[in-house]
């Protein structure tokens, strides 16, 4: 079971990654912007725009890769379903 499940999920999400690398990317993303968010209250004027600049740019990453997550995080569900649905009706005494 565990073979055909990758190799389904791998052709539903081609190169794309799953929702556990989704998930760390997120967290990188986080834990960065707070690193910023820091050194926002202590950095000089000049250094506070370009911070904020970046902060505003990694908002806007989070918020895609939480969209692309909540999309992959759907057709892992419905592939591991068709999956299991498959292999029940191949073996209904499962």
């Amino acid at each position: 079971m565990a073979d055909d499940l990758q190799t389904a999920l791998e052709e539903a999400l081609e190169n794309n990654p799953r929702s556990d690398e989704l998930k760390e990317m997120i967290r990188a993303l986080k834990r960065k912007r707070k690193g910023y968010l820091l050194d926002l209250s202590t950095s000089e004027e000049e250094r506070k725009s370009s911070l904020k600049a970046a902060i505003s740019d990694m908002d806007r990453q989070i918020h895609v890769l939480k969209e692309e997550l909540a999309i992959t995080q759907f057709v892992e569900y419905e592939v591991k379903s068709a999956v299991l649905k498959a292999q029940a009706d191949e073996n209904p005494y499962l």
